[in-house]
């Protein structure tokens, strides 16, 4: 359905159109749907550093120098993300009256996912494989 026939909400933007001119909304109106974005980008950010520092160290040939590093980094992403997937079903419930039976979409289930996935990189980055990588080789 096009923007032009109704009212659509789009991420954080809800678009209708009033007459002959279209008016944007935010949807973002609470403090905790503000400290969940909040939440999610700082873990998707600190998540985007340790890939490029386990890249780089990878290319320059001194991974093994960085491990502790990126352990740090994808454990603190986990801790950020695992607060936002707690808070935002928590107060969305909250704020909605008279609703009993709530349904999240397939997102929701994909970053827990993702944070249990982030989780086993960051303990197998925690393992000390320096002892048993020289005999191999």
């Amino acid at each position: 359905m096009p923007v032009w026939k109704g009212n659509i909400a789009y991420k954080s933007v809800k678009v209708r159109k009033v007459g002959a001119v279209l008016q944007c909304t935010s949807t973002l109106r609470t403090d905790w749907q503000v400290a969940t974005l909040v939440l999610l980008l700082a873990g998707a950010v600190v998540t985007l550093v340790a890939f490029l520092i386990a890249l780089i160290s990878m290319c320059s040939g001194t991974h093994r120098k960085h491990y502790r590093t990126v352990a740090i980094f994808l454990l603190t992403a986990v801790v950020l993300q695992a607060c936002a997937l707690v808070l935002y079903p928590i107060k969305f419930i909250d704020g909605t009256v008279l609703q009993t039976y709530h349904e999240f979409n397939w997102g929701y289930g994909l970053g827990w996912g993702a944070t249990i996935f982030m989780l086993g990189g960051g303990i197998l980055f925690c393992l000390r494989t320096d002892m048993h990588e020289d005999g191999l080789y």
